[in-house]
């Protein structure tokens, strides 16, 4: 670890819960082992490569924007992650207690293994071909600009769904019915049939659009700008 680092991490207490140090010009190694009470790590938009020795008290964890290209010993409690906009390939080895990931702007293919107990997910600007093996429990999910070809298996409790400028994706035909905002902005799908009678809000501009099969009677907010949509049919 650079002497700079210490000289930072030395001027905290060793029993803070809460280590804010983001934008600390913080480079290559991060050892936390001086800290044992940690209950909140911050430490976004640095230079870090890996982080070392990290407390199990850990719950939340946010090291965004940094050079990381694995998540190894992560914490038990944790139950928030933001990683986004970093360098990770692959993330098979997380907290079962984990409820909120972030892990956009990364090297993703997949993400096959994820926590049961998820609830919300964030995984925009990856490389991800499939979303097939969703936590059951999930409720809001984001994977804006992947290469997704299809979504047909989505959790049957998922309530927010935001799968803009997956170029690939052709068809949303098999929604769960549980769904209440629904954002497919700038795909190409050309029919939006079996919508979910519970939608709310719908975004689906620029996505060569020429049908909506039956507006759900709950629908609150209908933005289709940008499509060859003729007529509506209820």
């Amino acid at each position: 670890m650079q002497e700079e680092t210490i000289k930072i991490l030395e001027s905290y207490i060793l029993t803070i819960k809460q280590l804010k140090i983001a934008c600390k010009d913080i480079r290559g190694i991060l050892d936390l082992s001086r800290f044992t009470c940690l209950e909140g790590l911050y430490c976004s938009s640095n230079y870090i490569e890996s982080i070392i020795n990290i407390p199990p008290t850990v719950k939340k964890r946010a090291c965004n924007a940094n050079n990381i290209k694995s998540l190894d010993n992560l914490s038990e409690s944790l139950i928030e992650l933001n990683c986004n906009d970093n360098l990770i390939e692959n993330l098979d080895n997380l907290p079962s207690q984990l409820k909120i990931l972030y892990c956009s702007q990364n090297k993703l293919t997949q993400l096959d293994n994820l926590p049961t107990g998820l609830v919300e997910l964030y995984c925009s600007e990856n490389l991800i071909t499939n979303l097939d093996y969703l936590p059951i429990n999930l409720r809001k999910l984001e994977c804006i600009e992947n290469q997704l070809e299809t979504l047909d298996l989505l959790p049957r409790g998922l309530k927010s769904l935001n799968c803009s400028m997956n170029e690939k994706l052709t068809s949303l035909d098999c929604l769960p019915e549980s769904l209440k905002k629904l954002k497919c902005n700038s795909n190409y799908i050309p029919h939006l049939d079996n919508l979910p009678e519970n939608l709310f809000e719908i975004s689906c501009c620029s996505c060569g659009i020429k049908t909506i099969e039956k507006i759900p009677k709950n629908l609150n907010s209908l933005n289709c700008s940008h499509n060859f949509i003729k007529n509506f049919r209820y």
